[in-house]
Order: C-alpha cells, then structure tokens, then sequence
C-alpha cells in the first residue's frame, strides 16, 4: 500500500498527492520539505511516480517529466516549478508569501530556473556516482 492509499487518504480529503522520481535530488527536497511541514498528516500523501498510485491518479501522465507532479485537492495536475510553488503555498506562512512572489515570474523563466538546477544537479550525481 502507497502513502496515498493510507488510512487518511481518500476522495475529499483535501491533500495533495506528491509524485516524486527516486532519483531527483530537487524531488527528494521538496518532498523532505513537505514532510516536515506537515506534522499532522493534513497537507500531503506521497509516492512514487513508477507506482500504482501514480497510474491511477494521473491517468493521462503520457508526456510528463520524470520528476515532481503534484495533484492538488482539485485534481489539477501540476509539475516541476508549478507543483513546488503548490507545496510552497500549502506549507503556510512565510512559504506562501515566497509561493506568491515565484508566481509573478514569467512560467518560462520559473521554468528555465528549474532546468538549470535540474542540470546542475544531474552533473553532480554523476560525478558522486562515477568518481572516476
């Protein structure tokens, strides 16, 4: 059973449904992040993109990228930068007020910001992982 078919998961229970790549770095973050914001268990469920979880909640996930996809409590389908400003906005506070400020940029250039980091962060894992 997946994080999102928990006992407090369900239809109407207000979470959003955090979909993460094993492998992401900015993945991984986001959903430390998440988890340390959300003591209670409230705000999100999470699971694999590879998972059964995934297949049924984004059926239509053809031609998304293998990294962060958010379903928010509406059934919107958000990825990268978009589902990390939702994370942002859920956490509250002084994360919401950030979440604000990164939705004025341009999408493109939230999501240049993200390629560049994503980049960076493949090179990095790379060398981690082949040293030689």
């Amino acid at each position: 059973m997946s994080a999102v078919d928990g006992p407090r998961a369900g239809a109407g229970a207000g979470h959003s449904l955090v979909f993460y790549d094993g492998t992401c770095g900015l993945c991984h973050r986001a959903v430390r992040f998440a988890l340390a914001r959300d003591a209670d268990g409230s705000r999100f469920r999470f699971a694999p993109l590879d998972s059964e979880a995934f297949r049924q909640r984004v059926p239509d996930a053809a031609g998304l990228p293998d990294s962060l996809v958010v379903r928010t409590p509406e059934g919107s389908v958000l990825v990268r930068s978009a589902g990390v400003i939702h994370i942002l906005e859920r956490a509250g506070g002084a994360w919401g007020l950030l979440a604000r400020a990164l939705r004025v940029l341009p999408s493109r250039m939230r999501a240049k910001t993200f390629e560049v980091e994503w980049d960076w962060w493949l090179r990095v894992t790379a060398r981690t992982e082949n040293p030689g």
